[in-house]
């Protein structure tokens, strides 16, 4: 036993002596014997973004800081990560009630940046219920890769931003970064006449750089369909006939626009005792309808028929007319020569 109390108290003061150096918390774990942790232990995160770092094992309460101010913000108990504006990386440390730490790697990219390019755009006609077509492309000026769907919309504006009438729309897969995509197709019809622009616009979740993510082309000057139907009309017969006579006789009509036709086309027939509608007395004795006419064609004969039924000077009298036409040069309506109806 005498051999045994030196060195009981020389293992005392050995302790003691090292007491300043030794720390005792680095080796203590948590409750169920689990060391201090952090997860994830490494992240990438889109600047300007948030995300939550947790803290496990070791001895709650926790308490998060950040290796130096720029790299972001931390909330000091929830791990709520903020990422600052430019990119970088930083260290996110988690320490327990017993001075433990734990530290996770974080690396701040910048997000997708998505931009429009125009291709070319096609309108044969510049006439308002015409069609038009285009492409674009859509660039990923960003060194990140997109992650999400990108959607599209074509508008057509009538004075830039004022009025938008949307004409195309459709989406397609994320772009690689510093990558363009495919060429896009789009079409539409000109809603009016007047000056016009159109617009591609693009927009995805993950691209929070809103200002570049349309371009709008030059400007379409669009008139108003050129369509003008007129009647070519000459009587087979001519000259005298008798109240209660039998009239037949056909007509047809030309559209000498430039422009088809999208709308049927009404006639009437008259008989009237002017050369004129409207500066006698007309009386209606057959009409009907026909398809639209293509520009520059002329439609097959169209018969009508009907009785005389008065005496005196008379005339036939043919008239056209179709909603969408547009053009005045020529006339819609052509009469006869005189007839003297007998009684």
């Amino acid at each position: 036993m005498k051999i045994k109390i030196p060195i009981i108290i020389l293992s005392l003061l050995i302790s003691a002596s090292c007491e300043d150096s030794f720390n005792l918390v680095d080796s203590v774990d948590g409750p169920d014997g689990i060391a201090l942790a952090i997860s994830p232990v490494s992240a990438t995160i889109v600047v300007d973004t948030s995300m939550t770092f947790a803290a496990s094992g070791g001895v709650a309460p926790y308490t998060f800081f950040l290796s130096d101010d720029s790299a972001g913000q931390i909330d000091e108990e929830a791990g709520l990560y903020t990422a600052p504006s430019s990119v970088g990386s930083g260290t996110i440390y988690v320490e327990d009630s017993y001075g433990a730490r734990a530290n996770a790697t974080v690396t701040i990219i910048s997000p997708p940046d998505y931009t429009v390019h125009l291709g070319n755009i096609t309108s044969l006609y510049n006439v308002a219920g015409t069609g038009f077509s285009g492409t674009f492309t859509v660039e990923n000026i960003s060194p990140t890769d997109g992650n999400t769907v990108i959607t599209w919309v074509v508008s057509v504006y009538d004075v830039i931003d004022i009025t938008t009438i949307q004409i195309d729309d459709g989406a397609f897969w994320a772009v690689n970064g510093s990558s363009v995509s495919d060429p896009m197709f789009f079409s539409g019809t000109w809603p009016g006449s007047g000056e016009f622009w159109i617009r591609v616009s693009v927009s995805a979740e993950d691209d929070i750089v809103s200002i570049n993510n349309s371009e709008i082309s030059s400007n379409f000057v669009i008139s108003e369909p050129d369509i003008d139907y007129t009647v070519d009309f000459s009587p087979i017969v001519q000259g005298t006939e008798a109240v209660g006579g039998l009239i037949s006789e056909s007509f047809t009509v030309e559209n000498r626009g430039v422009n088809d036709g999208s709308d049927s086309v009404f006639w009437i027939a008259y008989i009237s005792d002017a050369e004129t509608l409207g500066a006698g007395t007309d009386r209606v004795i057959d009409a009907g309808f026909i398809s639209p006419l293509p520009a520059g064609t002329v439609s097959s004969d169209i018969a009508f028929s009907g009785y005389w039924t008065a005496a005196g000077d008379q005339y036939l009298i043919v008239s056209v007319f179709a909603d969408d036409e547009t053009g005045s040069d020529y006339s819609n309506e052509t009469a006869s020569a005189l007839y003297v109806i007998l009684p």
